[in-house]
């Protein structure tokens, strides 16, 4: 995606809980495990209304709910 003179890359896994317990979520890089829960986030909402809520890594992903792990971006960071 090319947006105001520069070329921006996005990279995320779409996890789904689909299990009747909490699932926890944990991503590797280069053997060791890296803070989930600053770069996940739950979707709430649709269109215009939609929000990105903060994953708790202690709680786990809810029955039911779907997290967005963003993996890769401009800045590494999810979207505020």
């Amino acid at each position: 995606m090319t947006g105001f003179g520069q070329t921006q890359k996005c990279f995320a896994a779409f996890v789904a809980n689909t299990g009747p317990d909490a699932a926890h979520i944990t991503v590797r890089y280069q053997g060791g495990e890296l803070p989930v829960a600053s770069f996940t986030k739950i979707p709430a909402g649709t269109g215009a209304s939609l929000t990105y809520n903060d994953y708790d890594a202690a709680a786990g992903l809810a029955p039911g709910k779907v997290a967005v792990v963003f993996l890769g971006g401009p800045s590494g960071a999810a979207p505020a």
